[in-house]
Order: structure tokens, then C-alpha cells, then sequence
């Protein structure tokens, strides 16, 4: 029998904004294994190098249209 969820918890990140080497951490995958990656500045200069696009962050239209999208989906 399924039972409706009590809650969600929601989070993500947006392109560019948590990179792998970064002060907060980051998680790698592999083989549907997680590894936890420790701040590592070489790292986080690749990985920044290695962005094919700018940064994006959300303006204040842009977070109301997605959490209005999560809201419409968690009905």
C-alpha cells in the first residue's frame, strides 16, 4: 500500500554555484557509489575552468516560478 509522504525536503543547487573542491564539500559519484570530496583548491580551479557556461543564479521572478513549481508538483 503506498502512504502519501509527510514531507519533502527539497535542495539543489543551480550551474556553477557548488563546485567539486569547494570549501562546503561535494559528493562524487561513480558506480552508483558516493564519495565525499574534501576541499581541495586545484580542484576548484579545474572544475571553474572547466565551466562551458557562466554561473547561474536565480533573481527573485526566477525563484518565485520555481517554487511555485515545486508547490504545483507537491499537490
Amino acid at each position: 500500500m503506498y502512504n502519501k509522504p509527510l514531507a519533502y525536503f527539497i535542495t539543489f543547487a543551480t550551474y556553477g554555484t557548488w563546485l567539486h573542491g569547494d570549501s562546503r564539500k561535494s559528493v562524487k559519484v561513480e558506480n552508483h557509489r558516493a564519495t565525499l570530496i574534501e576541499p581541495q583548491e586545484m580542484c576548484l580551479r579545474h572544475e571553474k575552468r572547466s565551466m562551458k557556461h557562466l554561473v547561474v543564479t536565480l533573481n527573485k521572478s526566477m525563484r518565485q516560478i520555481v517554487c511555485g513549481a515545486i508547490a504545483e508538483r507537491c499537490l
